[in-house]
């Protein structure tokens, strides 16, 4: 299976560049596939509605999956999944996909997951936890381009304020919570500030439903070595 991590677009349900980055990404990996396998590989989109990422009716899952036929993917080789047409979140993206591979069948046996490289860190993170729970789960990750640094008329400094990184402006205090396009210096080093934060909760100071799924699912213990 190839997964595209949901992104965001506009209130017009268009995608920004970030979202059509990781639907090419996936696209690319699959057509490097040997030829016989194109037509054994499903592809999973994600993403719901919601105020930060999507002000549409139409789930973000459904607007990356009708990018992906524009690029060339068979509508019937992009299998859709209800829990992911509600996802908010990368954690809630892991969390659903614990779910679905202990309903899957047959089982699914490879997952690769397709993001930006300035998301990437986060999402093995959180897949490569989640993947020990399923022993015969192969995982991989094929990063998408991040965007080209431009002038980006979403950067705008008076609209922000620091949040406790420094002099980093904040990354909820956003006049747009992502830009749509280019992004600006100012946009990436927000955006870094933000991965890396939220990186660092996850590894020292997991809360919520993902620390309840670690409590359920204590990670395995190690081959003893002979």
């Amino acid at each position: 299976g190839i997964f595209v991590v949901g992104a965001w677009n506009d209130g017009a349900g268009r995608l920004s560049l970030c979202a059509r980055l990781r639907c090419e990404a996936a696209h690319r990996h699959w057509r490097e596939q040997e030829t016989e396998q194109w037509g054994s590989v499903r592809f999973f989109v994600s993403g719901g509605t919601g105020v930060h990422f999507n002000t549409t009716d139409t789930p973000h899952a459904e607007l990356a999956a009708r990018f992906l036929v524009t690029l060339g993917v068979p509508a019937a080789l992009i299998c859709r999944q209800p829990a992911l047409d509600a996802i908010r979140n990368t954690v809630e993206e892991a969390l659903a996909w614990d779910t679905i591979l202990r309903a899957c069948e047959p089982p699914l046996t490879r997952l690769v997951c397709c993001t930006n490289a300035f998301h990437s860190a986060r999402v093995q993170h959180l897949f490569r936890r989640m993947g020990a729970a399923h022993p015969t789960l192969g995982l991989g990750f094929a990063d998408a381009e991040d965007p080209a640094v431009t002038a980006s008329p979403h950067d705008d400094p008076s609209a922000r304020v620091a949040d406790g990184l420094g002099t980093t402006p904040s990354y909820t205090q956003r006049t747009t919570a992502f830009p749509m396009e280019g992004w600006s210096e100012q946009d990436f080093a927000v955006q870094r500030a933000h991965e890396a934060k939220a990186l660092h909760g996850l590894r020292t100071a997991p809360f919520g439903a993902w620390k309840d799924w670690l409590d359920a699912h204590p990670e395995p213990e190690p081959e003893p070595e002979l």
